[in-house]
Order: structure tokens, then sequence, then C-alpha cells
């Protein structure tokens, strides 16, 4: 359970688009996991993506059993995961190697599931973030 409480927020009116970020302590000729696509997620969206919920669930609750950052009560499963980090907007970001793109960060279509390459997602899965709302 969140030490927060129950948050409510209200549905987005629509996802932001992909980004698509190369760093730049990255050579533009390296073969692979040269940029990282963000994927702004809704709850329905991610329950589309089988193995998805489940993954981030697990890294998450390792993340606050840890005891270092998260300030949860009790065990964290599917649901308590859902309550609390998609009160916020989501983002999911993937690591990728095959598109050429310039530096910096450009807007792209790129569906996450296509990022994702049919790799596992915890082969391409960089981080997962949410901003939450202000109270």
């Amino acid at each position: 359970m969140s030490a927060y409480g129950v948050i409510r927020r209200p549905e987005p009116l629509h996802a932001l688009p992909c980004k698509l970020w190369r760093p730049t302590s990255i050579p533009s000729k390296s073969p692979a996991r040269g940029y990282v696509t963000t994927h702004h997620l809704t709850l329905s969206t991610a329950h589309q993506l089988t193995g998805l919920l489940e993954h981030l669930t697990a890294v998450f609750a390792e993340e606050v059993e840890r005891g270092l950052t998260y300030p949860q009560e009790g065990e964290i499963d599917e649901l308590s995961f859902k309550n609390y980090f998609f009160a916020g907007d989501v983002f999911v970001g993937i690591i990728g190697g095959s598109l050429q793109a310039d530096r910096g960060e450009a807007e792209i279509e790129l569906d996450i599931d296509t990022a994702r390459a049919g790799r596992s997602w915890d082969e391409c899965i960089a981080g997962f973030y949410y901003v939450g709302p202000v109270s």
C-alpha cells in the first residue's frame, strides 16, 4: 500500500508521442544499444502488452524491498503496483540499436512492441518512470 493513500487522477486525453534519445557518449557507429526510446503508457495499453505488468511489478517490488527509495507499506502485488504507479503518467524506456538517428532527441512513430523487437522485457527495458500528480 502506498504511504500516500489512494491516489486518484483523471484519465489522460492522449498519450505523448514516442521519443528517441541517443546519448552523446555512444558513438554513432555503435552496433547496438545506440539509443533509448521512451513510451508513454496508460494502464489499458500496458494490459495489452503480455507480461509487461508482471515484469514491472516484480522490478518495483524488489526496489521497495531494498528499502532505500519508495515509502510503500506491506507486500507489493500487481494490484497495489498498478494503483500506485499508474496514478501518474508512466514512461517506459526501451533499449534499441538499429535505427539511424541524429544525436539528441526526436519524436518518432514507433510502438513499444516494435521497439521491443521480440526481446523479453528484462532484456530491453532501460528503465521505467512515473510522473505523479502535483498536490
